[in-house]
C-alpha cells in the first residue's frame, strides 16, 4: 500500500510539472490558457483567475493544461492554433524540459546520499584481465569506449554491455594530460552463485582463473529456504578494473547529477530503439536499465 501511495505521488508530481512546464512559457508567449487542473475527474476546488482557471481534482493520475484553440479552430489571435509555429514548439517542449529538471535535482539528492561515487578512473586492474598485458595502468581515465565518450561510470557499465567473447574493444585513456589508445580483448567473468544454508558461495572466474568466497546471510542479504541447494551462473565481458571511489562535495554534485540526467535520457532512446529493432521486447523493458544496475559491482 505504501508503494502504491509513493508511486501515485511521484506520477502526480512528475505529471503536473510536466503541465507546468506547457502552462508556464504559455503565459510568458501570451498564449490563451483555459484551464491549468492537477489530477483528473470531478473537481475537488477550483478557481478562476484572470482567464485561466486552476483545479484540483479527484483522480491524482495525471493533470493538464487546456490551452484555447489546442483541438478545435478558434478565431482568437492568442489560441494556440494561431499562434507562430516556433511559440507553440517551445510550449510543447517545455513539459519534457521540466521532467529534465525534475530529474536533475532529485539526481542531486541521489548523488548526495549515494557518496562516495564510482568514477571512470582505473584504481586497480583486475588479476589475468587482458588489460594487464595491454598496458592500461591503474591511475588512467577512461574517456571513450569504441569510439563512444565515456563522461562518468555508467557510461562504461552501458558500454560493455555491447562486448562480445571474441570482439575486440577500442579504448582511450587519459594518462597525465596525454591521451592513449589501447586495443583490447574484453575478458571473461564468469560468475556462480551457490545457495548454501550458511550463506550464499560466489565463485568469480576470470579467463579461466577462479576465486571463491563466502557471503553470509544477514538483514541485507536474507536467507530464501526455497533456494537453497540452487546454482545460478551468469557470463560478461569486462575491461578488467576496479574503478576508483570519489566523495561527493557541492562543487563536484552538480557535473555528477547533470551526467546521471543525460545518461537516463540516453538509456531511454536505447531502449526505444532497441525495441523498435526487435533487439529487445517489451517483456525485457529493463533493456539497459538493468543491465547498468547489474553491471554496478566492483569491477567492471
Amino acid at each position: 500500500m505504501v508503494t502504491l501511495i509513493v508511486t501515485i505521488i511521484m506520477f502526480l508530481v512528475m505529471v503536473s510539472l510536466h503541465e507546468f512546464g506547457h502552462f508556464a512559457v504559455g503565459k510568458l508567449l501570451d498564449f490563451k490558457i483555459l484551464e491549468y487542473s492537477i489530477g483528473f475527474g470531478p473537481a475537488i476546488f477550483s478557481r478562476q483567475w484572470g482567464e485561466t482557471k486552476y483545479s484540483l481534482r479527484a483522480v491524482p493520475l495525471g493533470g493538464y493544461c487546456k490551452f484555447e484553440g489546442e483541438d478545435t479552430k478558434s478565431e482568437d489571435s492568442r489560441a494556440f492554433s494561431n499562434r507562430a509555429v516556433w511559440k507553440r514548439i517551445l510550449v510543447v517542449a517545455a513539459g519534457g524540459i521540466m521532467n529534465v529538471i525534475l530529474g536533475f535535482l532529485i539526481f542531486i539528492v541521489i548523488v548526495f546520499a549515494t557518496s562516495p561515487i564510482l568514477t571512470n578512473t582505473i584504481e586497480t586492474v583486475v588479476e589475468h584481465s587482458y588489460i594487464e598485458d595491454a598496458g592500461i595502468l591503474p591511475g588512467d581515465e577512461i574517456i571513450k569506449i569504441n569510439g563512444k565518450n565515456v563522461n562518468f561510470y555508467d557510461d562504461i557499465t552501458l558500454y560493455t554491455s555491447d562486448f562480445t567473447k571474441d570482439t575486440d574493444a577500442q579504448i582511450t585513456v587519459k594518462r597525465g594530460g596525454e591521451k592513449l589508445e589501447f586495443t583490447i580483448r574484453p575478458t571473461e567473468q564468469i560468475i556462480t552463485y551457490t545457495y548454501g544454508e550458511d550463506g550464499i558461495e560466489v565463485s568469480s572466474a576470470v579467463n579461466g582463473y577462479e576465486e571463491t568466497e563466502l557471503v553470509p546471510y544477514s538483514d541485507e542479504n536474507p536467507k530464501d529456504d526455497s533456494m537453497i541447494g540452487e546454482v545460478q551462473t551468469s557470463t560478461r565481458y569486462i575491461i578488467g578494473f576496479s574503478p576508483r571511489r570519489e566523495d561527493v562535495t557541492v562543487f563536484n554534485v552538480w557535473g555528477q547529477a547533470w551526467n546521471e540526467t543525460k545518461f537516463v535520457v540516453k538509456l531511454v532512446y536505447r531502449s526505444l530503439w532497441e525495441m523498435v529493432t526487435g533487439k529487445i521486447g517489451v517483456d525485457q523493458m529493463s533493456g539497459p536499465v538493468g543491465i547498468v544496475s547489474e553491471g554496478n559491482s566492483a569491477v567492471t
